[in-house]
């Protein structure tokens, strides 16, 4: 009988470490052990935290692109870009203050505050060209030019912080540049004013991410936005013309709307922020960004964006190659 338990039990061993090494395979593909009761409820919270970001990431990179397809519906129709941009603007700071309640942290520094207010402005001009990108370029098309900012990225991060490109981030560039150069030849630039303002809103979008990280010991992420649209809020109606007309008809023209998009870009934003804290970021991002594909669709089925299309599909495809290598 003893003989027959210790059989039993090396039995049961044995299944134990099939079964754990099947659930490995499946997800993340670690080393062939055999485990006890306790180590397999971890392996399973592995499998589920893993299963989270993957899902957060690409319903965060969903809510983006629902977002800036939202914007480009509200826009095309003639809504005043600049007023709603500061109406965005307005809108994040109302609800990062609330959220700041409880994650304050603030390091009162001085280079921590020329960072800080240099954050601000660069959305300043990042915010205004990237309405006005959606104001008059079509949204298959602003959505693939406007990844550029994926190229600037890595060369302000050089700069910056002296990081070097690898060789695969410079492959994924030069697949990117194929791919703008599929949807917009240089005439379309010089012609396509939304074309224009995607160009130059992906440089300033690549300055705000890389300042991101570089103020990020220096306030909590909640404070961060905070800080982030404080300059929109208060220097657009200065530098609006006849901003008070502006701005009182932008806020009661279509309001449900634009309330709506700025809760789903606050819900993009956060997403993104929380499948970073979880999961590699470089696949984070490449799964954020890849929801691009969403956007081209539905610019050409929904907003019925035609021309071209056989370019804009190939130049996405193109252009999503690229993304991948560059974030991956």
């Amino acid at each position: 009988m003893v003989g027959a338990d210790c059989c039993v039990e090396g039995v049961l061993g044995v299944l134990d470490v099939v079964l754990v090494v099947q659930a490995e395979r499946r997800t993340l593909q670690i080393t062939i052990v055999r485990v006890s009761d306790n180590c397999f409820i971890r392996y399973g919270s592995i499998f589920l935290r893993m299963t989270n970001w993957i899902v957060i990431a690409i319903v965060g990179g969903l809510a983006s692109n629902l977002s800036n397809f939202l914007v480009r519906v509200l826009l095309k129709d003639g809504d005043d870009a600049t007023a709603y941009a500061w109406f965005n603007e307005v809108f994040r700071l109302i609800f990062f203050s609330i959220v700041s309640i409880f994650t304050f942290r603030l390091v009162f520094d001085t280079r921590g505050f020329l960072l800080l207010l240099g954050l601000g402005i660069a959305e300043l001009f990042g915010i205004y060209a990237v309405v006005k990108m959606h104001a008059y370029s079509d949204l298959s098309i602003s959505t693939i030019v406007s990844r550029t900012r994926l190229i600037w990225i890595p060369i302000i991060a050089f700069i910056v912080y002296r990081e070097l490109l690898t060789p695969i981030e410079y492959l994924g560039m030069a697949i990117l540049f194929v791919g703008l150069v599929t949807v917009s030849s240089p005439k379309k630039i010089i012609v396509d004013k939304g074309i224009k303002y995607a160009y130059v809103g992906a440089v300033f979008v690549a300055i705000v991410n890389v300042m991101l990280k570089m103020v990020a010991p220096y306030a909590s992420t909640s404070m961060i936005m905070v800080v982030l649209s404080l300059p929109s809020v208060f220097l657009f109606p200065i530098l609006m013309k006849d901003s008070r007309h502006r701005i009182k008809v932008s806020l009661t023209t279509k309001m449900p709307l634009k309330i709506f998009i700025g809760l789903v870009t606050a819900v993009a934003t956060y997403m993104l922020a929380s499948a970073i804290s979880m999961g590699p970021v470089s696949i984070v991002t490449a799964l954020y960004q890849s929801m691009m594909v969403t956007s081209v669709i539905a610019g050409i089925v929904v907003l019925k964006e035609r021309e071209d299309i056989g370019k804009k599909i190939v130049g996405c495809l193109i252009a999503l190659v690229g993304v991948l290598l560059l974030t991956g």
